[in-house]
């Protein structure tokens, strides 16, 4: 059996190498771009990511796995992969053909075609659940059946059968194709960039830089994972991939200084999470939006900025009032600043270049396969600080594993945009759910959050944000009236929170069984910490102020400063801890004049938000002076951790 998985190792990464380089050469022009080389990047991303599920299931059978249900997987991998080869080939070798023939194909062609698209839909299963293949499937069934249903709104005029396929796999530019340009396009190379950044150590550095600033505060323990987690989770574009990479190093650090361990993995998650929403990449889910609105991508990452430091600043809150409450101090771990200063440079050179040539609308392709061969230079001179050269090519095999698992979700992500564009289902949904919610925005706006987050359950922050656009864009911008770019960002805030929100928060999940405590534990405290933040897509709706940057006004500064007192309250009032601990009272007061500050900004009249502002700076001084004045000790103790 291992000498099987090495095997299908070898393969896997052999041929991902070549995908690459095919990819490569492709996208910069250095051969013809055209219908043939479409086909034999999807068939290749389709046969090799069926590979890689083969290769997992073999690494879980070496560890013991057994039982008919692994049997099931394995045949379904083994099956994606004949499927891939055998209707993916003809369609590499007959594209040219099937583009003539389009929409009028015989029988052979339609077989390919199904044994295409079964390949996707499988491969995309093994990786990623039933959750979106299976809402492809329906959208497929819709497709072909949608003209019997009787209801007017969901019904669709009927389709031949060569039609539907056209538009499903046997068409260079739709289906399983539609996205494929922004695959090979923006995201392929900078997905890459990402994990071998992470592969010459700036995992390390941004330890290191989280213990020194641990040092100087209360709770520090939790800042490595802070800062190392946002920062690595906006180039690596999987929360879940991050969690597991950086909370194997945090979550145990934070347990040994007294965080229990479901708060600890909830931490850990959070900050995953945050980094999908960090500009400048956004988790590559800025280049989809950026396509989708047909703006520029520099618009999306600077208008992220200021709802991104809200996001932090409030895990950073909900962080002090825990470690207040537990009596959490600072960590005193020794900082190795030689090593900061000499594995920045790593992180700060390549970084730094891919970013500017972004904003200097560079390709991403090229900006990012840039950045990969400045990583291997700086890397080359890293000195004892190096890490070892089979390291860093197990770093690229991962690079290869992230990479080709987004890919598959891409082209799995193109019939269901197909269907609803077709068929006119976007549409239709829209109305549909119009006669069923109550015409009000806030009130669409909680649908539109509720769907996106059930879309997004055990996906990719891209791909469930796309998933959301396509279902939910139209019934929320068309039937709630909400700006287009507001809603785009609205939907990409809820498809992250899938990864932190029961019962599939896979990114809980994963931190659950680094910190070897129950899931819905993990979960609870995920939720506790995140309420505030799921405030804060409706503020910006509401305030679309907060998305001006790099404009600055008195009214962007005004919003902010109360969105930062609604999150002080609601953290402090879910952990107890405001200076000194709270009774439970002081608890409750607290949430309610939270909750009473966010419906404030859901409204234009501005003596309600300055009431608000003033009764909770009275609030904190009163809550700041009543620690000193009755447990004066306490304060002191409080101030020297």
């Amino acid at each position: 059996m291992t000498t099987a998985r090495s095997l299908v190792h070898g393969i896997f990464a052999a041929v991902a190498f070549v995908i690459t380089v095919y990819v490569g050469v492709v996208a910069f022009g250095l051969l013809p771009q055209n219908v043939t080389s479409a086909a034999i990047v999807a068939v290749a991303v389709t046969v090799v990511t069926a590979i890689l599920g083969v290769r997992e299931l073999l690494d879980r059978r070496i560890l013991g796995e057994r039982g008919v249900w692994w049997t099931v997987k394995m045949f379904i991998a083994a099956l994606a992969v004949v499927l891939g080869t055998i209707g993916g080939g003809y369609e590499v070798l007959h594209m040219d053909e099937l583009v003539v023939a389009a929409p009028f194909f015989d029988s052979t062609q339609m077989t390919m075609g199904a044994m295409f698209l079964a390949a996707v839909v499988l491969a995309s299963w093994l990786h990623w659940g039933w959750v979106l293949p299976g809402l492809v499937v329906v959208s497929i069934v819709y497709f072909f059946l949608g003209h019997h249903i009787e209801n007017p709104l969901l019904s669709h005029p009927p389709y031949e059968a060569d039609f539907i396929m056209n538009f499903l796999s046997l068409n260079p530019s739709q289906g399983v194709y539609m996205f494929l340009q922004l695959l090979t396009d923006d995201l392929y190379f900078l997905i890459l960039f990402g994990a071998i950044l992470v592969g010459i150590g700036v995992v390390r550095l941004f330890m290191e830089v989280g213990n020194a600033v641990g040092a100087h505060v209360s709770g520090g323990a939790a800042f490595p994972a802070i800062i190392a987690s946002s920062v690595l989770g906006s180039i690596l574009s999987q929360a879940v991939a991050c969690t597991t990479i950086i909370g194997r190093l945090t979550i145990p650090t934070m347990k040994k200084s007294g965080y229990s361990a479901s708060m600890a993995g909830a931490i850990e998650t959070m900050a995953a999470s945050s980094g999908q929403l960090m500009p400048p990449i956004l988790a590559l889910a800025a280049f989809i939006m950026a396509a989708l609105l047909s703006i520029p991508y520099v618009t999306i990452a600077l208008a992220a900025f200021v709802p991104a430091m809200l996001y932090i600043v409030s895990l950073v809150f909900s962080v002090m009032s825990y470690s207040g409450r537990a009596g959490l101090g600072r960590i005193n771990i020794p900082v190795d600043w030689n090593a900061i200063w000499r594995l920045l440079p790593g992180f700060a050179i390549p970084f730094g270049v891919v970013i500017w040539m972004l904003m200097r609308y560079e390709s991403p392709s090229f900006s990012g396969l840039v950045g990969i061969v400045l990583a291997f230079i700086v890397w080359a001179f890293n000195g004892k600080y190096r890490i070892p050269f089979r390291e860093l090519m197990a770093g690229v095999v991962t690079g290869f594993e992230l990479v080709l698992a987004l890919a598959i979700l891409i082209l799995l992500i193109g019939p269901l945009a197909q269907t609803f564009q077709t068929t006119g289902l976007s549409n239709s949904f829209g109305l549909y759910l119009a006669l069923l919610v109550p015409d009000s925005k806030i009130a669409i706006l909680i649908i539109g959050a509720i769907v996106s987050m059930l879309l997004g359950m055990g996906l990719p922050t891209p791909i469930a944000y796309l998933a959301a656009v396509l279902t939910m864009g139209s019934f929320m911008i068309q039937v709630g009236g909400v700006d287009p770019f507001l809603a785009h960002f609205f939907m990409l805030y809820f498809s992250t929170f899938s990864t932190i929100t029961p019962p599939v928060a896979v990114g809980a999940l994963a931190a659950a069984r680094i910190a070897e405590v129950n899931y819905w534990y993990v979960g609870g405290q995920s939720m506790k910490i995140a309420l505030s933040m799921f405030m804060l897509p409706f503020v910006f709706v509401y305030n679309p102020v907060l998305l001006e940057f790099p404009k600055l006004s008195w009214l962007l500064a005004a919003v902010t400063a109360l969105m930062l007192l609604v999150q002080w309250c609601i953290s402090c009032s879910q952990f107890g801890h405001m200076y000194r601990s709270l009774s439970a009272m002081e608890r409750w007061i607290l949430g309610l004049i939270g909750g009473a500050g966010f419906i404030t900004l859901l409204r234009p009249d501005w003596t309600p938000r300055w009431i608000f502002a003033a009764v909770t700076v009275l609030l904190t001084a009163y809550f700041y002076w009543s620690a000193r004045w009755r447990h004066p000790a306490r304060a002191r103790q409080a101030a020297a951790r």
